[in-house]
């Protein structure tokens, strides 16, 4: 388990860790276009992972933390817009 707060020079250490589980199944929790950035470029790298899923903010809801959209915003598959009006942060 690591947050996504590793400084680039930790990053190597990070692969070894990983690495070094024998891990065949990741889950990257950094949001959207990061998580699928971080991927791209170590999935490669990574010798026992077998499915490497980004889950964006997934963790958030599920731990309760981040409320789901009402679920009329959720049966037009808006919950990203209803997400970005409340959060405008997430625009950058």
């Amino acid at each position: 388990v690591s947050d996504g707060y590793v400084a680039e020079s930790q990053q190597e250490a990070l692969l070894e860790r990983i690495n070094a589980s024998g891990a065949v199944l990741l889950f990257v929790a950094l949001g959207s276009p990061r998580q699928e950035f971080w991927i791209q470029r170590n999935l490669p790298r990574l010798k026992t992972v077998k499915v490497c899923q980004g889950v964006g903010g997934t963790f958030d809801v599920i731990a309760g933390r981040v409320r789901r959209a009402p679920s009329a915003w959720q049966q037009v598959h808006l919950e990203w817009l209803y997400r970005l009006l409340h959060e405008p942060v997430r625009v950058r």
